[in-house]
């Protein structure tokens, strides 16, 4: 079931790092009119299967249930918004591993603070060494530094807020899965929904915007709406198989793969360099989850 579940875990890393490229292509338009029209995308494609899937307890949560789902869905919000305007602000190969590399170290840190899970001497081995990537990163980036496009610092800014999004998604997401058994497929459906809801003001004012991005890019409209949900719900499904120790570090073969992405594809600058350090970042979050 190892295999299994390593497949599903490489899955939905490549997934995810065709997704991030496809918001950083999009990223020259409004963030808020691409990531409700994804929202949207995703909502009708899996929206009437997940109701089917889960039935009439869908429609009966409990208080708590509801609380933790409008939560998920303000962090999950202010994830993709920050994500879409770190890349907008910097490049795909300095946003994405930043933000993927600042969330675990909160999300550990957050854990022995929130819930005493002090990790053992190996994971802070890992710990430091994401910590040190991440830095890395950000002085690659800084006003001034050699290299072809060097990150502005609002994008370095992003980057790190969006990593404090996805350690607060990853915290609370995993108490509302676990502790309070809310289906995965359900609360995906709920905070697209609520990302629809939520921005829809912000899309009828900017409604030139919108449809301007449906008729220049609604093919990659559909992919992105597609493919919004699949790497997290391929992960969760992974998980049942195998424990975090062997799924999460394969998960974050991503990092490599935007990297690669955005220096081949974007022509990016400072390839090698960010090849190095995120290959340190990826050796970090490998120690961290197998020393957690």
């Amino acid at each position: 079931m190892d295999l299994l579940a390593i497949a599903l875990a490489l899955t939905a890393a490549v997934i995810h790092a065709c997704w991030s490229l496809l918001s950083k292509r999009l990223s020259r338009y409004d963030p808020a009119a691409f990531v409700w029209l994804a929202s949207l995308g995703s909502l009708l494609a899996y929206g009437p299967i997940v109701l089917v899937l889960t039935g009439s307890a869908a429609l009966h949560p409990t208080g708590t249930q509801v609380v933790f789902m409008a939560g998920s869905i303000l962090i999950n919000l202010g994830y993709f918004m920050l994500t879409q305007y770190g890349y907008r602000n910097g490049d795909l190969s300095f946003v994405y591993p930043i933000a993927r590399g600042t969330g675990p170290i909160l999300a550990t840190l957050g854990g022995v603070v929130l819930l005493g899970q002090v990790p053992s001497a190996l994971g802070v081995v890992g710990l430091l060494a994401v910590a040190a990537g991440v830095m890395t990163l950000g002085l690659l980036g800084r006003p001034g530094t050699s290299g072809d496009r060097p990150a502005p610092a609002s994008g370095l800014a992003y980057a790190l807020l969006s990593g404090v999004a996805i350690a607060a998604y990853t915290l609370w997401d995993q108490h509302a899965v676990g502790a309070l058994a809310i289906s995965p497929l359900l609360l995906n459906v709920v905070d697209d929904a609520g990302r629809v809801v939520l921005l829809a003001p912000v899309a009828v004012r900017n409604r030139h915007e919108v449809r301007r991005l449906w008729r220049e890019c609604r093919w990659l409209i559909v992919a992105a709406g597609t493919l919004m949900p699949v790497p997290y719900l391929l992960f969760l499904y992974a998980l049942r198989l195998a424990p975090a120790s062997v799924v999460s570090p394969v998960r974050e073969v991503s990092v490599v793969l935007v990297v690669l992405a955005g220096g081949r594809l974007l022509a990016e600058g400072q390839l090698r360099v960010k090849l190095l350090v995120s290959a340190t970042v990826l050796l970090g979050l490998v120690t961290l989850t197998v020393g957690a």
